[in-house]
């Protein structure tokens, strides 16, 4: 037991860090989600959505990982396909 009873023990801090870093990376995931809502399928956001809700800390972090990539790659290509060509080619 621990002689001060104001000090909190070393599982309430781990608890309180693990709870603070799950929270973060739930705000994130659903912040960084709702961004890329319009480079996504109604499907695929809800898809996403369960899982970062549902699915506690591994949830945000796939999202963070893998599909973040996927949106941003998929936004790399679509403006590489529909980008302007140069002055000299339009001539």
């Amino acid at each position: 037991m621990n002689p001060n009873p104001l000090v909190p023990a070393t599982y309430d801090i781990v608890t309180v860090g693990v709870s603070v870093i799950y929270w973060v990376a739930m705000i994130v995931a659903v912040v960084s989600l709702s961004r890329a809502s319009k480079d996504l399928s109604l499907g695929q956001l809800g898809v996403w959505l369960l899982i970062v809700l549902f699915v506690p800390l591994i949830g945000p972090i796939v999202w963070l990982v893998s599909g973040r990539k996927k949106v941003r790659a998929a936004r790399t290509l679509a403006a590489q396909t529909t980008a302007v060509p140069p002055l000299d080619e339009q001539q």
